[in-house]
């Protein structure tokens, strides 16, 4: 694999699950793409085994990673939080488990945190209905989040998933806050992106970008068709924050990188 490190206007990254190994799996990952990439996403997927992935061990081995490579984390939190439920003890439990990581990965220096704020799987989740009731339990959790979080709140950047972040941007935008446009679940749920970037233009600082088909995601930018992908990489040759490759495998993240390179030349014009 090439070294793809300072060679964008963007940061680029990818996950912390293309190695599928059963033991020490999220520091083997680390070390096999910490030489490839500007930034590494760790995932914090499930809140039922977080602690697993954060005990003292594993984070002073990665810390000791990120010493010697220079390599930036971010930190991807659980998909399981209880966010945009109507429930105080869902909410305030969610908040602890936040502020639980942040505390035990403190020595990373984790600069952005990705939050889904509902239980997201494209497939199975119950779709937030786009209404006065969600609008204003939306900004309830965020005042809960600003006063509750033990860190900054512009280290939290949210997730587009399978609703219209956009209903909610007079909230988002007069927040400390931050975005993370995902534009394969912005294709999939058939939103427009340039609406989106129009909107968050200034908070977006983190961008997914994998492929899509058919109702299925994370999948090599292959997948994506070539009008979708000149869209996109029009708008990335101009930014400047940060890129994950969010896919799963060895061979997807491959097909990608693949992609990117055939593209090149277009996407470091502006450098």
């Amino acid at each position: 694999m090439k070294d793809y490190r300072n060679k964008f206007n963007f940061r680029l990254g990818t996950t912390s699950y293309i190695l599928h190994d059963e033991k020490d799996n999220l520091v083997k990952n680390v070390n096999f793409l910490k030489d490839h990439f500007d930034e590494i996403q760790l995932l914090y997927f499930g809140k039922d085994y977080l602690d697993d992935l954060i005990e003292p061990g594993i984070v002073n081995r990665l810390y000791e990673i990120k010493k010697r490579s220079k390599v930036s984390f971010i930190a991807h939190l659980p998909l399981d939080l209880n966010l945009l439920k109507p429930d105080k003890n869902e909410i305030r439990n969610s908040i602890g488990i936040i502020n639980h990581l942040a505390d035990k990965i403190k020595i990373l220096d984790i600069k952005k945190y990705i939050l889904h704020m509902d239980r997201y799987n494209f497939l199975k989740s119950e779709t937030i209905e786009l209404n006065a009731k969600n609008h204003e339990l939306f900004e309830d959790v965020l005042n809960r989040l600003e006063k509750e979080l033990t860190i900054d709140p512009d280290s939290i950047f949210i997730e587009n998933t399978n609703y219209d972040l956009t209903f909610f941007s007079g909230i988002i935008l007069k927040k400390k806050f931050n975005v993370c446009l995902d534009i394969g679940h912005l294709y999939l749920t058939c939103l427009d992106l340039n609406n989106f970037i129009d909107v968050y233009k200034d908070k977006t600082g983190v961008i997914h970008i994998h492929g899509f088909k058919d109702y299925k995601d994370h999948m090599a930018l292959d997948a994506i068709d070539k009008e979708k992908l000149t869209r996109i990489f029009n708008y990335l040759k101009d930014y400047k924050n940060t890129v994950i490759i969010e896919v799963f495998n060895e061979n997807d993240l491959a097909d990608s990188l693949k992609i990117l390179d055939l593209n090149k030349k277009f996407l470091t014009s502006g450098i």
